[in-house]
């Protein structure tokens, strides 16, 4: 017996179904970080929306919190 799946995506926004492309956009606010598929039109939508957020931001780097400084690995090996 022969078996076939199809994905079929829907734009999270409206409901549509998502021909060709689409994006799966991924951004944060607050604590929380979130993800949402869209069609072109819509995700086109969402960054113009954003733009002006965008443009007046500062950019964060992926490794937040983390130190810049490498770990003595000489004096680790010793101390254990």
């Amino acid at each position: 017996m022969a078996k076939q799946t199809q994905v079929i995506l829907i734009d999270d926004l409206d409901g549509q179904k998502i021909e060709g492309e689409g994006k799966t956009v991924t951004f944060a606010h607050g604590a929380n970080t979130y993800e949402i598929d869209l069609t072109e039109a819509n995700a086109r939508k969402l960054q113009e929306a954003l733009a002006p957020y965008i443009a007046a931001a500062r950019r964060v780097g992926s490794k937040r919190g983390m130190s810049n400084e490498k770990p003595d690995l000489p004096a680790i090996r010793a101390w254990a």
